[in-house]
């Protein structure tokens, strides 16, 4: 049901000791990503894209929060975004059930900023196709209006996620009692993806 049902995702909200102000952000689709640490709790707040079937770039809202043995996920749609991590926790792979919750929030973290590189990926594929467009010489009428959306869906993929490099970063080298040492290494490869992903 996404977040429709508002009064139970309060409820929800007030049980995890979320402030107002962090509550609302999970309603907020259009807010700027950012991790939030608290001394009990990590709050991550991140958008993901997705092609439609008319091959329109699309925004999810994603709002997680890591606590010391939990981790809750919001989103505004039925969006499969986490339908292998959730197969993983069923089929218990690697042991994930044994696992730390920091484990688990770096594996659903991944899962975001990988859908990220797949939609970059194809907007890298439309860019191909354009140029083998113009060298057969075919141009059609609407030509210059794709190149301006493909365009203009790079640049808000990235700049829907620019906000997060300081964040991670300070995540990374700042104390984290929710953090594990031994999990830190998964924190490096959540940065060097999100840092792929500005620069690509």
């Amino acid at each position: 049901s996404g977040l429709s049902d508002t009064a139970l995702i309060v409820k929800m909200g007030e049980s995890l000791g979320l402030h107002g102000p962090d509550i609302q952000d999970i309603f907020t689709s259009q807010h700027i990503a950012k991790i939030e640490p608290y001394d009990d709790k990590t709050i991550l707040v991140i958008n993901t894209f997705y092609f439609n079937e008319a091959k329109e770039l699309q925004q999810e809202h994603i709002y997680m929060v890591l606590g010391e043995d939990y981790v809750f996920s919001f989103q505004e749609s039925v969006l499969p975004l986490f339908d292998n991590v959730v197969q993983a926790i069923g089929k218990n792979v690697a042991k994930v059930r044994s696992r730390s919750a920091d484990y688990l929030f770096f594996l659903l973290a991944n899962n975001v900023l990988g859908n990220y590189i797949d939609v970059l990926a194809t907007l890298e594929d439309n860019i191909e196709i354009m140029e083998e467009v113009v060298v057969g010489g075919d141009i059609p009428n609407d030509f210059g209006k794709r190149i301006q959306a493909n365009r203009r869906d790079n640049l808000q993929l990235k700049k829907s996620i620019l906000p997060l490099k300081d964040d991670f970063k300070n995540l990374l080298h700042n104390e984290n009692r929710l953090i594990r040492d031994e999990n830190k290494v998964y924190l490096n490869d959540l940065e060097d993806r999100l840092l792929f992903i500005i620069q690509s």
